[in-house]
């Protein structure tokens, strides 16, 4: 799934070569079979871990966790067991987690999120929720974090996701009182939970612009329960722009975001993600058409065989 990444953007918009060159410089001085073992010695910690599916710890998916902890072979092994943990605990989420879900598509091409086409100067990928886009009636609350977890499932299979991260910016303008009543206090404190880590996903900033008084209160009731480097990590605009710009630039920004850009497309990212998914589902139902078929052809062959044999037994 990480061509979506490739077709959908230019990584390199905005970052520079020096930048890309010196991301985790520990990492990229590390010998392959350094890398190797790292992957080995998580995989003996997963094994003496309870509930842990290692059927799922392949190489590649190991490496991907390995990424977002910078290597650390303790802190990967116990984020895989709380995101697994974490799959295993709330399937209202993640049970069949697809963009072939026709929610989920409807949440993709309303842009809740969406992914900007360029990076920041950091390198990050920058992911946007318009929220007054949400419609609670074509899209419930529980499909708007599906969409949310599904989107970054896509990109983290992209290794420069896990290397510089991402940044999230939540814009509230025109959120109606129906909205909210829809989406509630609670689902924005999921979102925070479980994304804390239980996801291999390295989330640089939350940006909340023009929030309303009852998320502000949330955040509020949920700092205290985070750690302090979380807590620097959420930041609220107000309806004031202009700090979110000292954060991101408006270059890439949308003009939604009081960035220089056009307005948002969500399709720029949704189309091909769905595309993708359903073509994926034909494939799998035409492969598993002809397996079927298979061993019904087989059997004509055998009985022809067996009556061809009968006739000269005569």
């Amino acid at each position: 799934m990480a061509e979506y990444c490739e077709y959908m953007w230019n990584p390199t918009r905005g970052l520079s070569t020096e930048l890309a060159r010196n991301i985790y410089p520990d990492v990229s001085k590390m010998k392959t079979k350094d890398k190797k073992l790292a992957v080995k010695t998580v995989r003996a910690i997963l094994r003496s871990m309870p509930n842990v599916d290692l059927s799922k710890c392949t190489d590649e998916y190991i490496t991907r966790f390995l990424f977002s902890r910078k290597y650390h072979a303790d802190k990967t092994a116990a984020l895989i067991g709380a995101y697994q943990a974490q799959i295993a605990n709330r399937p209202d989420i993640f049970e069949n987690l697809t963009a072939r879900d026709p929610a989920i598509q409807r949440a993709l091409r309303a842009g809740i999120p969406g992914v900007l086409p360029a990076r920041d100067k950091k390198g990050r990928c920058v992911l946007i929720i318009l929220a007054s886009q949400w419609d609670p009636i074509a899209v419930p609350a529980i499909s708007v974090l599906r969409a949310i977890f599904l989107v970054l499932e896509i990109l983290i299979q992209d290794q420069r996701n896990q290397q510089f991260g991402f940044v999230a910016v939540v814009d509230w303008s025109d959120f109606s009182l129906r909205q909210g009543g829809a989406l509630g206090a609670t689902a924005v404190k999921n979102l925070i939970v479980a994304l804390r880590g239980r996801f291999p996903a390295r989330f640089k900033a939350i940006h909340f612009l023009s929030t309303p008084l009852y998320v502000q209160a949330t955040l509020t009731l949920i700092k205290p329960f985070l750690d302090e480097k979380t807590r620097r990590k959420i930041y609220l605009h107000g309806n004031n722009m202009s700090t979110l710009h000292e954060h991101l630039p408006t270059d890439i920004l949308s003009a939604e975001l009081g960035g220089t850009g056009p307005a948002f497309n969500p399709g720029f990212w949704a189309e091909p993600v769905i595309h993708s998914a359903m073509r994926e589902a034909e494939l799998a139902a035409i492969e598993k058409e002809q397996t079927n078929q298979s061993p019904k052809k087989e059997s004509s062959h055998n009985e022809q065989e067996n009556s061809t044999t009968e006739f000269f037994d005569k």
